[in-house]
């Protein structure tokens, strides 16, 4: 910065430049104009700290209807399907449909994900956070086949362990203490029974 309040740089070829005096930065708004274009939801990835492995046996089982909040739907909460545990719901259809849960985590560790869902039809797509962010990029888009069907008079639910493309678990370092899992609807329906951290039931 020039004694005049002039600004120079130099300039490299193929780079997009921007100056902001606090207003919105207009990078940010291309990126979020394209997201709602092509559909796609503005997810924050970040790294959690690594931890050693979680203590075996352990499990942190939290039932699908004991969300803390949801938005951009609303989910139906039923005790009537076949061999779920306790109740469950169903009604999560809507992209950009989000539940969130507070859990209670009794020992820092490195901790699997199970989950307990079914489904008919078109593979669903959700988004994990866990405190805000997704701990890893793909937890972005973790894909969900269908199990055959909703639990309607034959039991269809199936404990998927969250894992990458080659199957290798991803494994959610979570100190001890209180956290805040967000799951986000990205595409097509699922019915939740429940999901733990640790110790598959």
């Amino acid at each position: 910065v020039g004694a005049a309040g002039t600004i120079t740089w130099t300039a490299a070829a193929g780079r997009e430049y921007e100056l902001n005096w606090g207003g919105d930065s207009v990078l940010d708004i291309r990126k979020a104009e394209q997201q709602s274009a092509t559909g796609e939801l503005p997810l924050p990835v970040r790294a959690l700290p690594l931890l050693p492995a979680a203590p075996a046996g352990v499990a942190i089982l939290v039932q699908a209807e004991a969300f803390a909040a949801q938005g951009g739907g609303q989910v139906t909460l039923t005790d009537a399907k076949t061999a779920a545990d306790g109740r469950s719901f169903l009604n999560w259809d809507n992209a950009g449909h989000w539940l969130e849960y507070v859990i209670d985590v009794p020992a820092d560790g490195a901790y699997p994900l199970h989950i307990r869902h079914c489904s008919a039809g078109r593979t669903a797509v959700r988004a994990i956070l866990i405190d805000g962010f997704c701990p890893y990029a793909d937890l972005t888009r973790v894909q969900f086949p269908e199990t055959g069907g909703w639990s309607s008079g034959q039991d269809n639910w199936v404990w998927t362990t969250v894992a990458d493309a080659a199957g290798k678990p991803f494994l959610f370092n979570l100190s001890k203490g209180r956290h805040v899992v967000k799951f986000v609807n990205c595409g097509c329906s699922l019915n939740l029974d429940s999901f733990c951290f640790g110790a598959r039931p």
